[in-house]
């Protein structure tokens, strides 16, 4: 599709600094003979560039209360979809800090209406804990394309996608481990081991975890490295809770049943057997089977 314009929609502008960013995305638009609406804050600057037009679509935004902020933000990105469509825009592209509710709703206006959607992507490993998986998930589904803005919102970025097709029914168990490889899980020999679907393995640090040969990893297992610090709060003002990062080891020859939780930093043992709903929380010893949660052993087996 050869694109005559593009609405250029984005609340921060001059307020944040991220006029500087709108206007040198338009001014290399301008140089493929692309026609830019820029909407964005009273606070953003004018600048002269023969292809851009510039709105004030949202205001004074940033001089009310935050709930009156809120209200305004939403109309403000209505009435730039409004503006788009009745100037024929077929494109917009929006920037995203992290995947949020209200991230969530502004892209479904903008297919809404409907636009094709091309969405910048900022920081978002650094904001992981404003994010929930819903919209992240339908951000991801909903954009027609999507710039990523440094390498580290690019590794969590592909990280993440990565994840969502190894828990796919339609690819096979061994495909599904080589997935989780390319994420950075640890394998001894990543071709004898098998991933049911829908198995989730740390989305912040994979690297963390080690898997022995010959290991099977059944559905709707969920592998933590990153665990809430029950002896010390945060040190940081803006975080009650302190968080910290472990490693997982998990030797030869073991099978993880149905939806078991691992919790903690531990070390499985080889030969073990661990049964569905079990939630690991500390290390277990070889040649043997688990149940329950927390676990317990039942027995031992005879080798």
């Amino acid at each position: 599709m050869e694109i005559s314009d593009i609405s250029i929609i984005e609340h921060v502008g001059g307020y944040g600094g991220m006029d500087y960013y709108d206007y040198g995305l338009a001014y290399g638009l301008g140089v493929n003979k692309v026609l830019v609406n820029y909407h964005t804050c009273i606070e953003t600057k004018k600048r002269d560039f023969d292809n851009v037009d510039t709105h004030h679509t949202f205001g004074n935004l940033w001089e009310k209360i935050k709930v009156l902020r809120i209200i305004l933000l939403f109309q403000g990105y209505l009435k730039s979809f409004l503006i788009s469509k009745k100037n024929k825009v077929q494109v917009v592209h929006l920037h995203f800090f992290d995947f949020t509710f209200r991230n969530l709703i502004l892209i479904f206006f903008a297919k809404f209406f409907p636009f094709k959607t091309i969405v910048t992507i900022h920081d978002v490993f650094s904001f992981f804990n404003m994010s929930n998986r819903v919209s992240e998930y339908y951000i991801l589904k909903w954009a027609d394309g999507i710039i990523v803005h440094n390498q580290a919102s690019f590794n969590d970025l592909k990280s993440k996608i990565i994840q969502t097709i190894s828990k796919s029914s339609l690819i096979s168990g061994k495909y599904r481990a080589r997935l989780q490889k390319m994420r950075g899980v640890n394998f001894d020999n990543v071709d004898t081991v098998y991933f049911g679907e829908n198995v989730t393995i740390d989305g912040i640090y994979p690297h963390n975890v080690y898997i022995g040969n010959r290991c099977i990893v059944t559905a709707g297992t969920k592998i933590l490295t990153h665990f809430l610090d029950t002896e010390k709060l945060s040190d940081d003002p803006n975080y009650y809770f302190r968080f910290y990062q472990g490693k997982v080891v998990i030797e030869e020859d073991v099978f993880i049943g149905y939806n078991v939780v691992i919790a903690k930093p531990v070390t499985i043992g080889k030969g073990l057997i661990i049964g569905a709903n079990a939630v690991i929380t500390k290390d277990v010893p070889p040649n043997s089977i688990m149940v329950g949660a927390a676990t317990k052993k039942l027995k031992n087996i005879i080798s």
